[in-house]
């Protein structure tokens, strides 16, 4: 799996790629995020880093939270069957920087589905996961 990390200066230059993911990803947050916001956030480069899996058909965007790595969108084709893939690159980013766990925010049925990757309701819709 190729992990591209996309630095905060060449955000909008791929921005047509991943936008659409990411824009898909926040409508079904019910409000929670939007993509111009997620944009603005990856570009500003303050800890908030875009993430492209390997064939630019997945994007995460994500961001340490003390010592978790906090999936704050995540969008692509086929997204839920490809979960194996993402869950692993979050963990791979995560050990890089040294964070001990990765953390999402999700409807209930992501809890549901991310309690295969060792996810634990921790309330208000999040879900964390401890090495």
């Amino acid at each position: 799996m190729n992990l591209i990390p996309i630095p905060a200066g060449q955000v909008d230059s791929v921005w047509d790629k991943v936008g659409p993911l990411i824009e898909k990803s926040c409508r079904h947050s019910f409000g929670l995020e939007n993509a111009d916001n997620l944009r603005s956030r990856v570009r500003e480069g303050n800890g908030c880093v875009l993430v492209v899996v390997d064939d630019w058909g997945t994007a995460i965007i994500l961001e340490r939270a003390g010592d978790l790595m906090h999936v704050v969108s995540m969008g692509g084709k086929n997204i839920v069957c490809r979960l194996d893939e993402v869950v692993e690159a979050c963990w791979r980013i995560a050990s890089h920087v040294g964070c001990s766990g990765i953390s999402f925010k999700g409807r209930k049925a992501w809890s549901r589905i991310m309690g295969k990757y060792g996810c634990v309701d921790v309330g208000d819709g999040f879900m964390e996961a401890k090495k």
